[in-house]
């Protein structure tokens, strides 16, 4: 998440700040609703950013949620 921010930051005036904007409505998102994304693998969840081609990868272990990666949806989709 940090490298994805300093992308941004180097690639347009306020990119980054909105990508750290839609990573913390991300974050909110999950915690509101964790059990409602996509199951990838067993327990492991996804939800993708809505303006970035950005997913965070999560499971909930003893009602807590535990993030995984952060992950480029471009450079690995499928990892």
């Amino acid at each position: 998440m940090i490298e994805a921010a300093k992308y941004y930051n180097s690639q347009a005036s306020g990119l980054a700040l909105k990508f750290l904007k839609d990573f913390d409505k991300t974050i909110d998102e999950i915690i509101d609703n964790p059990k409602t994304w996509i199951t990838l693998d067993e327990d492991i969840k996804r939800y993708q950013l809505s303006h970035f081609a950005f997913g965070v990868l999560y499971r909930i272990v003893y009602n807590k949620i535990r993030i995984i990666s952060v992950m480029n949806l471009y450079r690995k989709p499928n990892y």
